[in-house]
């Protein structure tokens, strides 16, 4: 259900509640109200650009305080929290290189991620670029976002070990925008310990420089200049162009995070120099799809070359090898979970029973053909 006006939208909820046997997914502008529209009777209150602006601060910075909805299937596998995380279940993380950590410049080779934690990197954004398949000669910078791949207790040490993750205390970020996208990355980044400073036309009860984004002097104001991140997230593309712009040759090591109304924009922003872009209309789409498949599969990741990572759950009674999968099939499996093992980039002879859970990765097609072997 997608209306603009809460109000209204609670009242079509109330209307159709008892009549429907299905989910009833609300999709709104703000987040405020989400309470009063569970008490009406949705089962989901989704805000998309809420939810883009808590992505476009996580590729920032690693946030161990951040929550997630954890009524939505999957995304409590792609979230983890530092202070709290352990066992063996498996996790699929997003992490952008922090400076000053020990990862800072040096090769996938170098790091070892594998064979000191049982960790890997299926794939990363660096310089703008989507890396499915990285090869161990990358080196990681401040340009680069690593997937992370493993059990949750091995992560939680690698980012420990390797990725400094108590030391963004000190971290300073721009974000141009305060709408409902600049205040969902707000919350985000504030909960991290990441101080602050606002650009918008409006004044608000922030840190704030009031005024253009696009204006040079206003950015340097709000001290683009000594700035780590910015954040991109007006809902003009043409402005968070010339803003990204900006951003980019008064501070060309700052990590630029922005936000793409339109999909012609994505690939204009990355020209532009953002690091990240976040498509707002895909952003509701994936969580609404996460909720409607939950009963065939879990969906973790739709990636930028628009390959899936989805949990698929075996339910056969004939136990395969991995590599008959992959050859029926064409995905690529990453994982394993089942009752007492966890098995991070499985041996292709390795045998699925029932009971097993897959990560696998693949387009849509391979997908298909995948979910149908079960």
């Amino acid at each position: 259900m997608i209306c603009k006006d809460e109000r209204q939208t609670a009242s079509i909820v109330l209307g159709i509640r008892e009549q429907v046997k299905g989910k009833i997914i609300s999709i709104v502008d703000k987040l405020s109200f989400d309470r009063y529209l569970h008490y009406a009777g949705a089962d989901y209150v989704l805000s998309p650009k809420h939810e883009t602006g808590r992505i476009l601060a996580r590729h920032a910075v690693l946030n161990p305080s951040g929550y997630a909805e954890p009524d939505i299937p999957g995304l409590d596998r792609i979230n983890i929290n530092i202070q709290e995380a352990t066992g063996q279940e498996l996790r699929l993380i997003n992490i952008p290189l922090v400076f000053g950590c020990k990862a800072a410049f040096k090769s996938l080779y170098d790091l070892h991620l594998f064979e000191r934690f049982g960790v890997i990197v299926p794939f990363l954004w660096k310089s703008g670029n989507f890396i499915s398949l990285p090869g161990e000669d990358i080196v990681v910078d401040n340009t680069t976002s690593l997937f992370l791949f493993g059990r949750a207790e091995s992560i939680v040490a690698t980012l420990r070990e390797e990725f400094n993750t108590d030391g963004c205390t000190d971290a300073f970020a721009v974000i141009a925008g305060f709408g409902d996208v600049g205040e969902g990355a707000y919350q985000e980044l504030y909960a991290s310990g990441v101080s602050c400073m606002v650009v918008d036309s409006k004044q608000h009860d922030v840190d704030q420089v009031v005024g253009n984004a696009e204006n040079e002097n206003v950015l340097k104001k709000a001290r683009i200049e000594e700035a780590r991140f910015c954040i991109v997230a007006l809902n003009d593309d043409n402005v968070n162009i010339f803003t990204t712009l900006m951003a980019r040759n008064l501070n060309p090591v700052i990590r630029i995070l922005a936000r793409a109304n339109e999909p012609p924009s994505v690939e204009k922003l990355y020209r532009a120099g953002a690091d990240y872009v976040a498509l707002l209309p895909m952003i509701g789409g994936q969580a609404i799809a996460r909720i409607i498949l939950a009963d065939t599969v879990t969906i973790l990741l739709e990636l930028p070359n628009n390959d899936l990572v989805i949990l698929k759950h075996v339910h056969t009674t004939h136990p395969r090898t991995l590599q008959w999968f992959i050859r029926k099939s064409g995905v690529r499996i990453i994982g394993i979970e089942g009752t007492g093992r966890s098995v991070v980039a499985p041996d292709p002879k390795e045998i699925l029973t029932a009971g097993d859970a897959v990560i696998a990765v693949g387009n849509t097609e391979q997908l298909k053909k995948f979910i149908r072997l079960f």
